[in-house]
């Protein structure tokens, strides 16, 4: 599969530091002033990451994962009463029960007859 964009818009009055984790490994990834986005390039087949984010660049007062990057092609950062708060827009929209019909219709069941009546044709009601 190729690679998906997926873009990190910084809503704060802050600018946001974003550092990526890998188990005991950090590293200072990307720096976006308040308003501007970030746009960071994901492969399916890459390993997991965990992406910190905040105000200052020790400080993970947000993670996003990898996985998140996959998944969401918009993450927006706000403030909500001093903290930061995260709106996912989905890459994919599914409608669950539209999706269900189209992968696997459900068959209806066609009976002959009730079972009470093949139950005496057998001879055992009676």
């Amino acid at each position: 599969m190729a690679p998906t964009m997926t873009e990190v818009v910084n809503n704060t009055q802050q600018v946001l530091h974003m550092s990526v984790v890998n188990g005991r490994c950090c590293a200072d990834f990307a720096k976006i002033e308040r308003g501007l986005t970030h746009t960071i390039e994901v492969d399916c087949n890459d390993t997991y990451m965990e992406y910190s984010m905040g105000p200052d660049p020790s400080g993970n007062d947000l993670i996003v994962t990898s996985d998140d990057l996959w998944d969401y092609k918009r993450i927006t950062i706000t403030e909500l009463d001093g903290k930061l708060d995260v709106h996912r827009e989905l890459r994919f929209l599914y409608c669950c029960e539209q999706l269900e019909n189209e992968v696997a219709p459900v068959a209806k069941k066609q009976r002959s007859s009730s079972s009470w009546k093949q139950w005496i044709r057998l001879g055992l009601l009676l």
